[in-house]
């Protein structure tokens, strides 16, 4: 039986994705979990696993290519196939050293076979006449997932990746209608961004007609005509670096951003921090950072919102995104379900999220779905700073450096660890004085931050 090597979606919004490298070749025998390439998506190099044993065929995308969602990348060979096709290689060899001598007996070889194995490059077509293939997302869901029949019947006809998929139920199995809130989810963001999309369009054919109508076209009133003066290089830009360009152009275009700061004292903060080091408890800015914005999330739900359609989705759990700078742009993965987790919890994930973000090794579930985003670059030594929000969540945090401060109390004046936070916010789905209570409460638990220090599981549903 030909079983298709299908690319899946692997979550993400676009439609087409970049073949990296094969790591088997044609002919190779693969056993289930092999890895067999990698691709990348607009946010990670992500790999693509064998979900069956069997001979590796009919390779039919390769390396630096644009391949669409749903495509078939090759055949693995598996059954009477794969055993027909080892023994017609070996029989190959066998005859080579003959010199030709005698012939294979009781094979069914197809004499148009162009690389002499005996198959052809076409899938085997089963008696029925239908061809025998199952995608990977059902393989693995059958053999590591637990999900019902319809629910991996709906992958496969949507090509979801069942990993990606989040259980709704108590008992761990994937139900039908778990599959239909990823699709869901999947399609309101393409909707989102076609619409938002769209609005460019429209906004630049206005903008290149009122230009047209006031002055004259010079070869410097376009940055894609390019800057030809003095000597440079011209570097094109690679996949993730045009995915921030367009997502980012897109947010600022079509998403009015308004900006809130305030100027924390962290000096508390700063004391209970060096108080766990000294106890051998290592827990970073950071994840005090994630525990506060998810617990203010909780108390204003709002904010943990996306505009889709004309429609406002409020989400019953909070997935937070960091940014997180990379060699060649800016990764944002995403953990999951932060109400649940302690800010010890969240230091070691974020420590070791943050590091496969940098080697390229996120999976797509960790790349996407968050439902605010927290930017810091005080690493770098900036005070503060306005961070672009990511479409399609409502607000974005940008988070300073930690340096000693004063700060006034009534009459006095005293010295302080200070921290300053931006709050970059939609205005189409949450106004100023909701957002100031917002930030304000973030900033209350930071001052005192022993109470983040009380495990809670929360959840908005």
């Amino acid at each position: 039986m030909a079983e298709e090597v299908i690319l899946p979606s692997l979550g993400q919004t676009t439609n087409e994705l970049t073949i990296i490298e094969w790591f088997k070749k044609d002919g190779d025998t693969v056993k289930k979990g092999d890895v067999l390439l990698e691709v990348e998506t607009d946010k990670a190099v992500v790999p693509v696993e064998a979900y069956v044993e069997g001979i590796l065929k009919d390779i039919r995308y390769f390396e630096g290519e644009l391949v669409e969602v749903g495509s078939v990348l090759a055949l693995i060979m598996t059954g009477e196939e794969a055993a027909s096709l080892s023994k017609s290689s070996d029989n190959g060899k066998a005859n080579a050293t003959q010199q030709g001598a005698g012939q294979n007996v009781g094979q069914n070889v197809d004499p148009t076979s162009s690389d002499g194995s005996g198959l052809s490059s076409a899938p085997h077509t089963p008696s029925n006449g239908s061809i025998a293939a199952s995608s990977p997302m059902s393989e693995a869901a059958g053999d590591y997932i637990l999900s019902s029949p319809l629910a991996k019947q709906m992958a496969r006809e949507q090509a979801v990746d069942l990993r990606d998929v989040q259980v709704s139920g108590q008992d761990g199995v994937i139900k039908a209608n778990d599959v239909e809130v990823n699709v869901q989810n999947r399609q309101n963001q393409q909707k989102l961004l076609n619409q938002n999309q769209n609005h460019i369009q429209s906004q630049n054919q206005n903008d290149i007609q009122n230009h047209n109508q006031t002055s004259k076209p010079s070869a410097l009133t376009s940055m894609s005509n390019g800057f030809t003066l003095g000597t440079g290089t011209k570097t094109k830009l690679s996949k993730m670096r045009k995915t921030i360009a367009e997502r980012l152009t897109l947010s600022k275009q079509t998403v009015p951003h308004f900006y809130l700061t305030v100027h924390i004292d962290v000096s508390d903060l700063v004391r209970l921090r060096e108080d766990l080091k000294q106890q051998n408890v290592d827990v970073s800015y950071n994840s005090f950072l994630f525990r506060a914005s998810a617990l203010a999330l909780f108390k204003f739900p709002a904010v943990n919102s996306s505009l889709i359609d004309d429609c406002i989705v409020t989400h019953s759990e909070v997935h937070i995104g960091l940014a997180v700078e990379v060699e060649d742009g800016l990764r944002v993965p995403v953990i999951r379900s932060v109400g649940q987790k302690t800010v010890w919890e969240l230091s070691g994930m974020l420590k070791e999220t943050a590091e496969r973000a940098k080697q390229g090794r996120l999976s797509a579930a960790e790349s996407s779905g968050g439902t605010f985003t927290i930017s810091s670059l005080g690493g770098f030594g900036i005070d503060e700073f306005s961070a672009i929000i990511n479409p399609p969540e409502a607000a974005i945090l940008a988070v300073g450096r930690i340096s000693k401060k004063a700060f006034v109390y009534g009459d006095e004046v005293k010295s302080g660890m200070g921290l300053s936070l931006t709050l970059s916010v939609d205005h189409r789905v949450v106004d100023g004085a909701l957002a100031g209570r917002f930030l304000n409460e973030i900033r209350e638990l930071l001052e005192h931050p022993h109470r983040l220090l009380v495990p809670s599981n929360l959840n908005l549903s």
